[in-house]
C-alpha cells in the first residue's frame, strides 16, 4: 500500500491531504477495534494494554490532523492559489509538524514492542493484521513526512 511519491508526483496539498483522509484514516478506523477484539481474545494483558496505547495515539493523532493541520495546510494553499492572505494560521507549521512526526515515531516503537509481543505462532491471527497495519502507518507516515510536511512548511514560509 504504497502512497509515498514525490512531490511532483502530486498535483497540490490538498489531494495529498484528500487520500490520506480516504485511504489511510478509514484504514486505521476500520483496523483499530479488530485489533482490540483480536488482542482481548488472546487474553495477553500486555498486548492489550499496547494495542490500547496505539489506539487512543492514533485517534488523538488523526484528530488533530483532520481538525487542525489538513485544514491549515488546505487554507494555506488556497489562499496562495487565490494570491490572498490566509484566513487562518497556524503560529508556526515546524512546531505542529514536529508534533506529528514525534506521534508517528511513538506509533511505530508501539507496533515494534506489539510485534515482538506476538512473535510466537498462537498470535498468528493478530501479527498479520499489526503486519498491515505497520505496513499502512509506514505508508501514512513516509507520505506525510516526505510530501506533505515540506510542502505545508514551503506553502507556511511564503505566506
Amino acid at each position: 500500500m504504497s502512497s509515498v511519491k514525490s512531490t511532483a508526483t502530486w498535483s497540490s496539498a490538498t489531494d495529498v491531504v484528500k487520500h490520506i483522509l480516504d485511504v489511510h484514516h478509514p484504514f486505521v478506523r476500520a483496523e483499530l477495534p479488530k485489533l482490540a477484539d483480536l488482542a482481548a481474545r488472546m487474553g495477553n494483558r500486555t498486548v492489550e494494554q499496547l494495542v490500547a496505547a496505539i489506539a487512543d495515539g492514533m485517534s488523538t493523532h488523526m484528530m488533530k490532523e483532520e481538525q487542525i493541520l489538513f485544514p491549515s495546510i488546505v487554507e494555506l494553499e488556497q489562499a496562495a492559489r487565490e494570491k490572498r492572505a490566509p484566513h487562518a494560521m497556524l503560529c508556526g507549521a515546524e512546531g505542529p509538524i514536529a508534533q506529528m512526526k514525534a506521534e508517528h515515531d511513538e506509533a511505530r516503537a508501539t507496533l515494534i514492542l506489539l510485534l515482538k509481543a506476538c512473535d510466537e505462532a498462537p498470535y498468528r491471527a493478530i501479527r498479520e493484521r499489526l503486519i498491515a497495519f505497520q505496513t499502512d502507518l509506514e505508508a501514512h507516515a513516509g507520505l506525510e513526512e516526505t510530501v506533505l510536511f515540506p510542502w505545508a512548511i514551503r506553502l507556511f514560509d511564503a505566506a
